[in-house]
C-alpha cells in the first residue's frame, strides 16, 4: 500500500525543496508531479524507465510544433508542461524505492539535452512553414545551440571540479592544489558566485532577464504565444510577414547566445570554479577529522 500524498511529499520532496533554485518548480511542478509518482509507485516501473518516458514527451510535445498549427502549438506547450511534470517525478521514485543512481542522474540530464534545443528545432519548422522564410532557421539554429551551450556553461564548471578533484590524469601539481586550498585562509569566504562589480545594475538586470531564455518560462512564453496567434494569426509590416511565436524566436536567437557569453564571462570573472573546488576540499577536510 502506497502512503498518502502527505507522506509522499516528505519521503521524495524534502530534499528538492530545500535545494530548488526555481519558485516555479516548488509552486506548480511539486504540487502536481507526487500524484503522477503515487500512481506510479502502483506499478513495477522502474525510475530510468520514467526519464525515458519523460524524454519521449519531451520529444512528442516538440513534434507538435513542426506544422505551425496553432491548436497543435498549444497542444505542445501543454505536453511540455506535462514534460517538465515528469522530470520531477523519476526522482521522486528513486526516493521512493531508494534507487537514486548516478546513472539516473547521467539519464536526467541528457534528457535536458536532448529536449531543450529540440524545441526551437520544431518551433523553427513550424514558423517556416507559415511564412516561408529561411531567417528562421538562422535564428532558430541560434536559440537551439544557444540553449546547448547555456547549459555546457554551467555543467563544465562542474565537469572541471570533478576530473581535477577525482580523476589522477588531470590532477594540478601540488603546488597549485596547496594555493586553492590556502590563499582564502584567514579571510572572510566571498559568496560563491557573488560578482564584483561597481555597479549592481548588470547584475540585477541579468537576474531578471535570464529567466526568459530559461525552462520554464520558455514553455509558459510559447503557450501564451500560441495563444496569441490563434487571435492575431499574421502581422504584415511593410514586406515583413510575422506572428508572435516567430517574434519570440527572433529575441531568443538574439539574445540567447549573449546570455551564454555572459555566463563564460561571470563563472571567469568570479573565478566560480575555483571557489567550487575550494568549498568541496574544505568540506572533505572536515569530514575527515
Amino acid at each position: 500500500m502506497v502512503e498518502s500524498i502527505e507522506e509522499l511529499r516528505r519521503i521524495c520532496q524534502s530534499i528538492d525543496k530545500k535545494k530548488s533554485s526555481l519558485p516555479y518548480s516548488v509552486i506548480f511542478a511539486r504540487k502536481i508531479s507526487i500524484y503522477f509518482t503515487k500512481l506510479l509507485l502502483y506499478t513495477n516501473i522502474t525510475p530510468n524507465q520514467v526519464t525515458f518516458l519523460c524524454t519521449l514527451i519531451g520529444v512528442v510535445a516538440c513534434l507538435f510544433f513542426i506544422n505551425g498549427n496553432p491548436w497543435h502549438t498549444i497542444v505542445g506547450a501543454l505536453l511540455l508542461e506535462l514534460w517538465y511534470i515528469f522530470d520531477h517525478v523519476d526522482g521522486e521514485v528513486a526516493r521512493y524505492r531508494k534507487k537514486t543512481t548516478l546513472t539516473g542522474v547521467y539519464l536526467d540530464f541528457l534528457s535536458h539535452y536532448i529536449v531543450h534545443p529540440f524545441i526551437f528545432v520544431c518551433v523553427s519548422f513550424g514558423i517556416y512553414n507559415i511564412f516561408h522564410d529561411v531567417l528562421v532557421f538562422i535564428f532558430g539554429f541560434s536559440a537551439a545551440l544557444s540553449m546547448v551551450l547555456i547549459d555546457l556553461a554551467k555543467d563544465c564548471v562542474y565537469k572541471t571540479v570533478l576530473v581535477t578533484y577525482i580523476l589522477p590524469e588531470y590532477e594540478v601539481n601540488s603546488l597549485q592544489k596547496s594555493h586553492i586550498k590556502t590563499e582564502k585562509m584567514g579571510k572572510n569566504k566571498k559568496k560563491i558566485g557573488q560578482i564584483q562589480m561597481s555597479s549592481s545594475v548588470i547584475v540585477e538586470t541579468a537576474k531578471f532577464v535570464i529567466p526568459f531564455f530559461r525552462i520554464p518560462r520558455i514553455m509558459q512564453i510559447i503557450f501564451f504565444a500560441a495563444l496569441l496567434n490563434l487571435a492575431v494569426p499574421q502581422i504584415t509590416v511593410y514586406d515583413f510577414r510575422f506572428n508572435t511565436l516567430f517574434i519570440i524566436l527572433l529575441i531568443q536567437g538574439a539574445i540567447a547566445p549573449i546570455i551564454w557569453g555572459g555566463l563564460i564571462f561571470f563563472y571567469v570573472r568570479t573565478k566560480y570554479t575555483e571557489e567550487l573546488f575550494d568549498s568541496i576540499s574544505s568540506n572533505e577536510k572536515c569530514v575527515r577529522r
